[in-house]
């Protein structure tokens, strides 16, 4: 039997009421059933007629008219343009010749393509899922297979949420291959007939329906390595498992990436999905965006994912393309780069290595031309981030660690970095990545040639003043201190350095004495 089925089965039974299942998690249509009003004549003969390519054209036609009329605010509140935006955004995403082909490929087929396209909360579940497959017309086929199996029941339409689910478990994540090797027991129609009757039967949680479909996905994907494993069991409790989903990187394309391991992509899709009001809203300039793009506007386009990003800051696609944008416009000063950076990591308090990767790029842009004394007081604040992330990453704290330190060129520049490098980890989070920098120091420091840099850092890092400590685990820093000292005791290493390690363990221990 298949793992993720028997994981659905216990999991929902008991699936916690998140804030994205209290709120309306689908746009309003104009009637029953999300089928919305054709807005002209032109896109409802196009669509009567199967022509994909000119489906776009004229929806395409439409979206610009609109667009250059009134403002994309305006817009995006008038869901007869939302629908249209959504076809467009689909399209792109997949590729008119890739839906003409599911179109051609029988009536049945073809009546499938007209219903989805004519229904705007469907179309809005596919694409707001963040994990649609590009360039192929596999991952829509899933759904269309679901469709015509099941579409003639009266109760299909409050399942559309589950048969967009399980079509972007099929195709996106490492269950992929399994689930359509030829030997798996559940294909996605038989997978789909196995939990509806499960849910009528009433083994699952009454809540199910409230679901959306990154939620569901999560719980039948649910195949994840050691790491992911450890931090499920270390740090999520039980009652926001069900805002997490386990997304994966399609190798063709970035489209809403979120990552491929826990606990970057769980933390990314908390907070771009909990707030169902606001990551809609997102959605909708994202999408308003990649219209701005394909008409050519990058200042339209620039402006659209700024305001994606004012409802979901931390959502990693939207940024990433804004990002990209803004390296190409020739305005921008390294000052700017500085302040929109700094700004940008004020959203990433319980997270500095998404903060991190994600500002890489755009270091390069400020780094080299602002002043030392700034640059250090950038690298803290990336490791402040990183020291108030509840989780310890040891190899990509070394790694930052020895690419801040290749822009130190004075030994004084290199004593305050360290001295507030020290300070912010021993005053902020939970201890977890003390120890990386405390061995990062001993190796780079506690030497004849460098053991005054040593010295002197640690003594200062005693005596800066510290606003906002906030250390909420003073024995996992002890605990590092301790083995350190017990390591350092059977080295050759200067006695100053081993007797400045023990005065600041014994200090420390001092200011947070067991109870």
């Amino acid at each position: 039997m298949n793992p993720a089925y028997i994981f659905l089965s216990a999991a929902l039974i008991s699936a916690p009421i998140t804030l994205a299942q209290t709120e309306s998690a689908e746009p309003t249509t104009t009637n029953e059933g999300g089928i919305s009003l054709e807005p002209s004549p032109a896109i409802a003969k196009a669509l009567n007629s199967g022509k994909i390519s000119d489906l776009q054209t004229e929806i395409i036609r439409f979206l610009q008219k609109e667009r250059d009329a009134k403002s994309a605010k305006e817009l995006l509140e008038n869901q007869t343009y939302t629908r249209c935006l959504y076809i467009h955004e689909l399209l792109k995403l997949i590729g008119v010749e890739n839906v003409q082909s599911i179109y051609d490929k029988s009536k049945a087929d073809a009546a499938f393509i007209k219903t989805f396209l004519k229904d705007s909360q469907w179309l809005y579940l596919y694409l707001y899922t963040g994990m649609v497959a590009e360039n192929t017309p596999d991952q829509l086929q899933i759904v269309s297979d679901i469709w015509k199996a099941e579409h003639q029941s009266a109760k299909f339409t409050k399942y559309r949420h589950l048969s967009v689910a399980i079509a972007s478990m099929y195709h996106i994540g490492p269950w992929t291959e399994k689930l359509n090797a030829q030997e798996s027991k559940y294909t996605p129609v038989k997978l789909f007939q196995q939990i509806t009757k499960l849910h009528s039967s009433g083994k699952l949680d009454e809540k199910f329906l409230s679901l959306q479909p990154w939620e569901i996905h999560f719980v039948l994907g649910m195949n994840l390595d050691e790491p992911s494993y450890d931090y499920l069991k270390n740090y999520i409790t039980h009652e926001s498992k069900s805002q997490l989903v386990n997304t994966w990187e399609d190798p063709t394309s970035d489209y809403k990436y979120f990552g491929d391991q826990a606990p970057d992509s769980y933390w990314y899709m908390s907070k771009v999905y909990t707030n169902t009001s606001k990551s809609q809203q997102s959605f909708h300039w994202g999408a308003q965006a990649s219209l701005d793009e394909y008409l050519e506007d990058p200042d339209k386009a620039i402006i659209s994912y700024q305001e994606a990003l004012r409802y979901t800051p931390q959502h990693p696609y939207y940024r990433k393309k804004l990002q990209r944008h803004l390296q190409q416009a020739t305005h921008i000063t390294p000052l700017d780069w500085y302040v929109y950076a700094a700004d940008v990591a004020q959203h990433y308090n319980d997270n500095g290595f998404a903060a991190a990767k994600l500002l890489a790029d755009i270091e390069q842009k400020f780094l080299k031309f602002i002043t030392s004394e700034m640059r250090i007081t950038w690298y803290v604040k990336i490791h402040e981030l990183i020291a108030g992330t509840p989780y310890r990453r040891g190899d990509e704290v070394t790694v930052l660690l020895n690419e801040h330190a290749e822009s130190l060129n004075s030994n004084l520049e290199k004593t305050t970095y360290l001295s507030k490098l020290l300070s912010t980890y021993l005053h902020h989070g939970d201890g977890s990545n003390f120890g990386p920098v405390l061995n990062w120091a001993i190796q780079s420091y506690a030497n004849d040639e460098n053991c005054d840099i040593f010295n002197k850092a640690f003594e200062l890092s005693e005596k800066t003043p510290v606003i906002g400590s906030n250390l909420s685990s003073p024995d996992n820093i002890k605990e590092d201190y301790s083995n350190a000292i017990k390591k350092l005791e059977q080295e050759n290493v200067p006695s100053s350095t081993l007797e400045t390690l023990r005065r600041a363990a014994a200090n420390f221990e001092k200011k947070h004495p067991k109870n």
